[in-house]
Formats: C-alpha cells, sequence, structure tokens
C-alpha cells in the first residue's frame, strides 16, 4: 500500500479556513434568528422573507469557499477544524440569545479544541 505524504498547513490556509468555520456558525445564529421571526410574524412577513434571502446568500458564500479551501487543505484537517464552529456557536448562544455557559460547556470545547490541535499539527 502506497503512504501519502501529510502536508503541514500553513497558516494562510488555516486562517482561511477558520474564516470559513467562523461564517458557517454566523449562518448557524442567523437560522435561529430567522426561525425566531417567522414565530413572531408568520413565514412571510417583510423580516422573515429578508432574513431568509441573507440566509441563503451567506450560505452560498460559505458552500463556494468551502470548495475553494477543500483543494488546498487535507479533508481530515478542514472537517476536524469545522468542529471549531463550536466555539462560534457557545459565544453566539451566550452573548445573543443569553444562553448560559457552564462548565461542562467550555470543558467540552477544550476537548474539541484539542483534539482540533492534534489532526491539524501534523508533523
Amino acid at each position: 500500500m502506497k503512504e501519502r505524504k501529510k502536508t503541514r498547513i500553513k497558516w494562510k490556509e488555516l486562517a482561511a479556513l477558520q474564516l470559513i468555520v467562523f461564517v458557517y456558525s454566523l449562518i448557524s445564529m442567523l437560522s435561529k434568528c430567522v426561525s425566531m421571526e417567522i414565530r413572531k410574524y408568520g413565514f412571510f412577513s417583510g423580516q422573515v422573507l429578508l432574513g431568509l434571502t441573507g440566509f441563503f446568500l451567506a450560505l452560498a458564500v460559505y458552500a463556494f469557499f468551502w470548495q475553494k479551501i477543500l483543494k488546498k487543505v487535507e479533508l481530515s484537517v478542514a472537517y476536524a477544524n469545522k468542529a471549531a464552529g463550536l466555539l462560534w456557536t457557545l459565544v453566539w448562544s451566550a452573548f445573543f440569545f443569553g444562553e448560559q455557559v457552564t462548565f461542562k460547556n467550555v470543558a467540552g470545547l477544550l476537548v474539541i479544541c484539542a483534539g482540533v490541535l492534534m489532526v491539524t499539527d501534523n508533523e
């Protein structure tokens, strides 16, 4: 069996990957905001239609750049870094939605981040 040579990820690629993950977390937050607006105003209100338009545009931008980064970064590294989106989700849930952040949330997030670092740092 032929072994595949691992290449070390460049900082520029890692930054781009994290930016894409950040955008994806914004999409998740936007979807929650839109669902709250649907409950409040109904599906065909101006706020909901504007929110859905923004949601689908952001999703299209994310999908385009996700495909671009997959050409440069190993798939295992890209998907491991996607888990870092949980950090942003925790931040959004605390600051924008007033949800409680517990010690278990933070401990779990640290374990996930340690795993991401182990996969990303492939000397």
